[in-house]
């Protein structure tokens, strides 16, 4: 992670996903989405 990249917790149904911000943008962590959808549906 560079000095430009923070790093967050974002909530999404009720579960923690990691959420950073490059250049401005943010960005979430895709297993944590695919893992929070996938237990979902289970």
């Amino acid at each position: 992670m560079s000095s430009e990249e923070t790093s967050n917790l974002a909530l999404f149904e009720g579960k923690r996903i990691r959420q950073v911000e490059h250049q401005g943008e943010g960005w979430f962590v895709i297993t944590d989405t695919l893992c929070t959808c996938l237990l979902r549906i289970a």
